[in-house]
């Protein structure tokens, strides 16, 4: 910006974003190459958002790997808090997919606290909560209820702004994995007064009350009753010399897998490569 057509070649006084602290740190780094390994992890955050509004991409990737190193070593020194401000800034460079994806399975792993955090919920777009929404690894089935609480409580955050997402945002949710009391309590007059919403409620609490059994709810509504996972794969079901192919979202990983639950009376097994 100083050697350039930029007004701040000729000022006298630059005004820069980012703390002292900060600058003292990546100072240090541009003169010795080293980085103080004890340093916390909001602290390396604040010097990582300030390298890369200077574009200073090989500070940037060095103080990426302390936060990666964080994450996968010490998770209980990262808040939050923490992880969503490191997904805001990473997913808007591609040189910090790795740190992106780390605190994104970080949010996964925390909801419970996620759905509470203040500028979550003031800032997340619904194009990112429909993509986390999608996330395998979002959650188990023990679970989903934080899951109905996040969503319940984005968009009751900003109901005039945000009702109209209430639908396709209920539909992200495995709703079969909570309780019909659970789901009415925390959805609330608001959400349930929108008639795309109860509808489809009403859906949900019918299949609960009926006597199908889960496994066979789970192979006839997946996406309300089948808890996510990490991959799909197909299953494989032999009746009468003829093989049909259902491609269902399995909570183990790769081996073969003995699958008894949807078909009575069949025996399937899954090769996953």
């Amino acid at each position: 910006m100083f050697t350039s057509g930029f007004k701040e070649k000729s000022a006298n006084e630059i005004t820069m974003c980012g703390s002292a602290e900060a600058f003292g740190i990546l100072l240090e780094f541009a003169y010795t190459g080293e980085l103080n390994g004890t340093k916390a992890t909001r602290q390396m955050f604040n010097v990582l958002d300030l390298a890369c509004y200077i574009q200073f991409t090989e500070f940037a990737e060095t103080s990426s790997e302390f936060l990666l190193a964080k994450f996968e070593s010490e998770p209980h020194k990262v808040s939050v808090r923490d992880a969503w401000n490191i997904s805001l800034l990473a997913r808007n460079h591609d040189y910090l997919r790795d740190l992106l994806a780390a605190s994104l399975k970080y949010l996964d792993d925390n909801v419970k606290s996620l759905k509470n955090l203040d500028i979550f919920l003031q800032d997340a777009s619904v194009t990112f909560l429909q993509d986390f929404l999608c996330r395998e690894d979002l959650s188990n089935e023990d679970e989903e209820k934080q899951v109905l609480e996040l969503v319940s409580n984005w968009l009751k955050h900003d109901w005039s702004n945000r009702c109209s997402y209430s639908h396709q945002l209920l539909q992200k949710v495995r709703l079969g994995l909570v309780t019909s009391d659970d789901i009415k309590d925390i959805l609330g007059p608001e959400i349930l007064g929108i008639q795309e919403c109860c509808d489809f409620v009403n859906h949900v609490l019918q299949l609960h009350a009926s006597d199908t059994s889960k496994d066979t709810l789970a192979f006839e509504n997946p996406d309300l009753f089948m808890g996510r996972s990490a991959i799909t794969a197909p299953i494989a079901s032999r009746e009468h010399n003829s093989f049909e192919f259902y491609n269902q979202k399995l909570g183990f990983g790769w081996k073969w897998k003995r699958w008894t639950h949807f078909l009575e009376g069949t025996k399937v097994f899954l090769s996953l490569e």
